[in-house]
């Protein structure tokens, strides 16, 4: 009843103020997230696409109307669209991030669903990796073999892991990966406790996302955190996958 009345009160008519679609835009789009249905989805993605064309087409809506067809595409797992509305993604203007009280450099949002991803993956999918990896999954996931699309979370209580290959353009390290290899072959696939960190597989819409302790990345100068991996699933299979990009300094 509460996500009725909501809904409700945000189907005002508001065409002759920009502002106040922008704002009805991204609150729809709140107000589906925190209804976590698969129907309140589908009917934001009609929705965004009935809007008159005349007015998403202006400047100052654009964006944000990308921006939500985006991620409705990418929740649904409506591969072609992902593909459509990230190219258009990737032309919009960087946004400012607050961090401890200072503004930092701009991010575009490419980059900061990432890293919203990356600090809270109960909250928010990482839709960069559904765009880096669209292609691949316009192959091997067909919408029509998804099971019923939900939002939900997944217990892990044991799990086997072992790492099969491991290469470095650093000889040194590449020798220690290769002597990883060897030992996890020998050990074999034994149960492995879950540690509290990677417990949980949160599961947004055709997506799932995993916190994977056994992957670790450079939270801070002093601090690691588990690599946030996300991806598709179907009744068969699922792929989850990660990206990070390094910032080597120069040398003089």
């Amino acid at each position: 009843k509460v996500i009725q009345l909501a809904k409700d009160w945000l189907n005002f008519d508001c065409k002759q103020d920009a502002v106040l679609q922008v704002e009805q835009i991204n609150h729809r789009y709140a107000l589906a997230l925190r209804s976590r249905s698969i129907k309140e989805f589908k009917y934001l993605f009609k929705w965004l696409q009935t809007m008159d064309s005349n007015i998403r087409e202006q400047e100052s809506i654009r964006q944000n109307w990308i921006l939500r067809n985006f991620q409705c595409s990418c929740l649904l797992g409506k591969w072609d669209q992902v593909k459509a509305f990230g190219l258009e993604l990737e032309k919009v203007e960087p946004e400012s991030l607050a961090a401890n009280g200072q503004q930092q450099a701009p991010l575009h949002p490419l980059h900061l669903f990432e890293y919203i991803a990356l600090k809270l993956p109960n909250q928010s999918a990482n839709f960069t990796q559904v765009y880096y990896n669209v292609d691949n999954y316009i192959k091997r996931f067909d919408p029509m073999l998804f099971p019923p699309l939900k939002f939900t979370e997944w217990q892990i209580k044991n799990c086997t892991t072992q790492i099969t290959f491991g290469f470095s353009t650093n000889p040194k390290r590449n020798q220690e990966l290769n002597q990883q290899v060897t030992k996890a072959k020998e050990n074999g696939n034994k149960p492995t406790p879950v540690p509290s960190t990677s417990r949980f597989m949160f599961v947004y819409g055709c997506l799932v996302q995993f916190p994977c302790f056994w992957v670790q990345l450079p939270a801070s100068n002093t601090k690691m955190q588990p690599v946030v991996l996300t991806g598709p699933w179907n009744d068969s299979e699922m792929e989850l996958t990660a990206s990070y990009i390094r910032r080597v300094p120069q040398q003089k």
